[in-house]
């Protein structure tokens, strides 16, 4: 809802929150920003490309070849290679913490413009829990916020065709989207909805003036459409780019394997079903048909919000204006007190404008340069990465191939690269749809497949670094085939009962027996 502010230089509650969630990524990044070792890949990827000045051909992480480099968001590795390369771990943080806060400020200032202050803070109380679980340093935070960009331009544009030249910024943006993340094929998706409920409304229009409208957005959605679908060409896996998502969601491999791709479950998720009662709640209360928009994007994002968990996020995103229209609806139904009590918070500043929007950058610029001078926390945590254990193997050379659990690989690529090689890391496309054998193969052996000791010799295995708590881990510590000469709370390195490794197993496997004999 329209309000001014007495301040109007002052942050209004929409800067307020931007501030305060800045504040809150940046100073618990353990938790949120570098929970996911998937970061630390991406930074190292694009360290790589700006080391080449170009795309390597192929991969050079991995021992196992030949295996294609993965291209798809090279941009947005080239980008946090460059920020870590001026500015560190912390550089990586400021940035993807300004731009979560920025992107769900800026859904809150579209909240607030649909309702009064005091639903406009129940419903983004709402939409945060189901949003925080993939709050990552990692390329698809591009995708919310180019997502919340296009519904954005278009929706204005649907209600008023003055807002025509916004519309003409989409093929820019999905250039840049398309090799950022390949997320870009929603918002490709975004306006085909739009041009397609236009088109429905200029066939079945009862009004002829209202009807020549729709017919007027459509044609100009389409040339858009057209633009936004000649600009996502100019990526370097070209044509492949459309074909990706599809290839990824539809192989078993990934969908029953990778955590983040798995199906929603409630029992984890409480907050995402408490979202959808909300809106099936208000939806009910207000006895109001869904404009048929709504509808088209809505039932879309909600299939793969099920169908694949780390979509919620971008369901909770769309879906918070819709659910914020009809909360309004429900309010202007209400009793007249309550109506009163509402309507007394209107002056109360929520929307952004320039001039305070520039206060608060400015503001977060301060404290981004106290978290920079100020916090001097370790920025990754030991029980999620394995720090001990690489620093172990930097003060040891241990030789041969490795095989090693996948988020470790993405961490000792990060860190321990070139010197070490992996077998596998968290490029799932790499390791799986351009080289399906090595995934299947890391499957197989990391579920005790009874193929699973040759495969290792099939790879020439030499030592492994795994899970502290994996099953393999613990059926390795009972083969006399295999030595550990390493393990913290997470890790394990075992080495093979080799007379190459004869040194290592007898300086730490024998000291490490004889202290689990000492627990006993």
């Amino acid at each position: 809802m329209k309000n001014r502010s007495v301040f109007p230089w002052l942050p209004p509650v929409s800067g307020i929150f931007f501030l305060a969630l800045w504040c809150t990524l940046l100073f618990n990044h353990t938790r949120f920003l570098l929970f996911d070792a998937d970061t630390l890949l991406h930074i190292k990827a694009g360290e790589v490309i700006l080391q080449f000045r170009g795309l390597p051909k192929a991969n050079l992480f991995s021992f196992v070849s030949p295996l294609p480099w993965s291209s798809h968001e090279w941009l947005s590795q080239l980008l946090t290679g460059t920020i870590h390369t001026w500015a560190g771990l912390r550089g990586i943080m400021i940035f993807f913490s300004f731009l979560i806060a920025f992107t769900y400020a800026w859904l809150f200032h579209r909240i607030s413009q649909k309702t009064h202050l005091l639903p406009s803070l129940v419903i983004i109380s709402l939409v945060l829990p189901v949003s925080i679980i993939h709050w990552l340093a990692r390329p698809h935070i591009f995708t919310l916020f180019f997502c919340l960009l296009f519904y954005d331009f278009l929706d204005k544009y649907q209600k008023d065709l003055r807002h025509k030249r916004l519309l003409y910024l989409l093929p820019i943006v999905t250039l840049l989207w398309v090799n950022l993340h390949a997320g870009y094929l929603l918002g490709v998706m975004f306006l085909g909805l739009y041009l397609l409920s236009n088109l429905f409304a200029s066939v079945s229009g009862q009004r002829l003036d209202t009807a020549s409208e729709s017919w007027i957005r459509a044609k100009f959605l389409a040339m858009i459409l057209i633009a936004c679908l000649t600009a996502s060409l100019f990526n370097p896996a070209g044509t492949w780019m459309f074909l990706f998502p599809f290839q990824f969601t539809s192989d078993k491999l990934f969908t029953e394997n990778i955590v983040e791709v798995l199906s929603t479950d409630f029992r984890r998720f409480p907050a995402f079903e408490i979202f959808l009662f909300a809106m099936m709640g208000v939806l009910l209360y207000s006895k109001t048909r869904l404009a048929l928009i709504e509808i088209l994007l809505l039932l879309p994002l909600l299939h793969l919000s099920l169908q694949f968990r780390r979509q919620m996020p971008l369901f909770a995103l769309i879906a918070a204006p819709v659910l914020a229209k009809y909360a309004n609806r429900c309010i202007e139904k209400t009793d007249k007190r309550l109506r009163f009590f509402f309507h007394a918070f209107q002056n109360v500043p929520t929307q952004l404008t320039f001039k305070n929007l520039a206060v608060s950058f400015l503001i977060a610029a301060v404290i981004g340069a106290l978290f920079v001078l100020k916090d001097k926390r370790p920025l990754l945590r030991e029980d999620r990465h394995p720090v001990k254990a690489v620093e172990f193997l930097k003060k040891e050379s241990l030789s041969g191939n490795l095989f090693n659990d996948d988020e470790f690989g993405d961490f000792l690529v990060y860190a321990a690269w070139p010197k070490y090689k992996v077998f596998i890391d968290g490029r799932s496309d790499v390791y799986g749809m351009q080289g399906a054998e090595v995934c299947r193969d890391y499957v197989k052996v990391q579920g005790l497949n009874p193929e699973w000791e040759d495969i290792l010799k099939k790879y020439e295995i030499n030592w492994i670094m795994i899970r502290t708590d994996s099953a393999l881990s613990v059926l390795l510590k009972t083969s006399k085939r295999w030595h550990l000469i390493y393990t913290d709370k997470i890790a394990d390195i075992f080495v093979k009962d080799l007379s190459a490794n004869r040194p290592l197993i007898e300086k730490y496997a024998s000291r490490l027996m004889t202290k689990a004999g000492t627990e006993t």
